[in-house]
């Protein structure tokens, strides 16, 4: 894809813990409109805390980040619904009794009209194929259905970024594999993806481009064939059989 139109900006970040340290070190990053950014990194590295900023979960100790021309910090409330987040553990993210009511939570409490807030549950039911578990009782549910029913939540937002902490952990092949078509669709059909991982397996060929992150910095960005050979010296595992990006994800096809 062609990157032109910047979304979010980040701009000398740095997080501290309250002893000092720091887990975020100078962090500057461009994302685009409707890219499909991965962020990789080994655990501790700092990705899944630079994630939470992005929708003012964290404030940063130093520097600024910006949703268009508009600085998050300060500006909160209106950012959570421009970016959605899916957490790594869905059984965290569910609120209601029943898939619908689960999806009807957040547009509900933008106090949104009941003719809009049945639009947007109804095509959350579509895009990620849980119209026929509307009524079932959400906790019930499987482990990708559940990581469908956070997705889900998160679009009735109607949210321009999408961010996915972990999306595969804990799936087993097929779910792996419905939650990372419900995440291409959601990219073609315009949404930035921005998707943590530490396992590049499943999702590296369908990413625009790859950051690189360890002990709380950016160490590589690239696209996926530029970043190969970097992987294993950030201590990142490199996808069985990798060459080059067309290679990867056969199993998907």
């Amino acid at each position: 894809m062609s990157l032109k139109n910047k979304i979010i900006s980040i701009e000398n970040l740095e997080k501290k813990f309250s002893n000092g340290n720091k887990i975020l070190k100078n962090i500057n990053l461009d994302i685009y409109e409707s890219e499909f950014l991965i962020i990789a990194g080994e655990n501790g590295s700092g990705k899944t805390v630079l994630m939470k900023h992005l929708n003012g979960l964290f404030k940063p100790t130093s520097g600024r980040i910006f949703f268009k021309d508009l600085e998050i910090t300060g500006n909160e409330k209106f950012f959570r619904q421009k970016i959605g987040l899916v957490f790594q553990y869905s059984d965290a993210q569910i609120v209601g009794q029943t898939v619908i009511d689960d999806i009807k939570f957040g547009p509900e409490n933008l106090g949104l009209p009941d003719d809009e807030i049945e639009k947007r549950v109804k095509s959350a039911l579509l895009h990620t194929g849980l119209k026929n578990l509307a009524s079932n009782t959400a906790l019930t549910l499987s482990g990708g259905e559940k990581k469908r029913l956070g997705i889900a939540g998160v679009l009735a937002m109607d949210p321009d970024v999408i961010i996915f902490d972990e999306p595969f952990a804990g799936l087993d092949l097929h779910g792996v594999k419905t939650v990372l078509s419900t995440i291409i669709n959601l990219n073609k059909k315009g949404h930035t993806i921005i998707l943590i991982t530490h396992d590049l397996e499943k999702c590296m060929a369908h990413a625009d481009r790859i950051v690189i992150m360890k002990k709380g910095e950016i160490t590589k960005t690239g696209t996926p064939d530029s970043i190969l050979d970097h992987l294993e010296s950030n201590n990142i595992k490199k996808p069985f059989g990798t060459k080059r990006k067309a290679e990867t994800m056969t199993w998907m096809k």
